[in-house]
């Protein structure tokens, strides 16, 4: 290459140019293929971590379930104010707190919501359906662990 340089002097600013365009073009490349690695290395992290979560919510709702059903004295698939009253003097509120992590503001405002939004029947007391007490509560614990 150097004797064509020092034949012909015009093509020097052109051999630099492209020297540097080659090089600009390479080094987009090399970018490009570790920028490509990094993401499909983060979206299997991604897909494992989603995983993870799914897996820590069934054993959350098994759990709850658990509980849920030793809190639903009169077997009717419900729990009632009362039912959730004894269930926060127990030993019981404070494994569904250790599990969710939730507060236990949170856990009796999540119950409150629900009786809250239970239609009122004259003569009857108002309750909760088990599986809609478990379900907010994931839910809920969910939430909190993406804040």
């Amino acid at each position: 290459l150097d004797p064509l340089l020092q034949k012909v002097p015009a093509f020097k600013p052109f051999f630099v140019v492209f020297w540097i365009f080659t090089s600009w073009a390479l080094l987009s490349v090399m970018t490009g293929a570790v920028s490509e690695g990094m993401l499909e290395s983060r979206a299997e992290e991604n897909a494992e971590d989603a995983g993870n979560a799914m897996v820590e919510a069934r054993k959350v709702a098994h759990k709850m379930r658990e509980i849920a059903l030793e809190t639903d004295t009169n077997h009717g698939g419900t729990i009632d104010r009362q039912e959730f009253d004894a269930l926060r003097k127990s030993h019981k509120w404070r494994d569904m707190q250790k599990m969710s992590k939730i507060s236990p503001h949170m856990i009796v405002e999540i119950f409150d919501n629900l009786m809250e939004a239970q239609p009122k029947v004259e003569g009857t007391h108002p309750s909760v359906a088990l599986d809609e007490f478990i379900s907010a509560f994931v839910r809920t614990k969910g939430a909190e662990g993406n804040l």
